[in-house]
């Protein structure tokens, strides 16, 4: 009986530790996924802010 319980306890205990791990690992990945969008997304917007401006400035400046 007590070698049953201490079993269950361990069980539960190894399940707690490895939800835990999978916790972490999604965040890890969920934060390579954030960092990944905004490298992609810092170039992009920096490329449409200067051919805005160029854009701009040859309208301002074509009369």
């Amino acid at each position: 009986m007590a070698l049953t319980v201490r079993k269950i306890v361990k069980t539960i205990i190894e399940q707690s530790f490895l939800k835990l791990q999978l916790s972490e690992i999604k965040y890890k990945l969920q934060a390579a996924q954030m960092t990944d969008l905004q490298s992609l997304i810092n170039p992009h917007f920096l490329f449409n802010a200067i051919e805005t401006l160029s854009l701009w400035g040859s309208l301002w400046y074509s009369d």
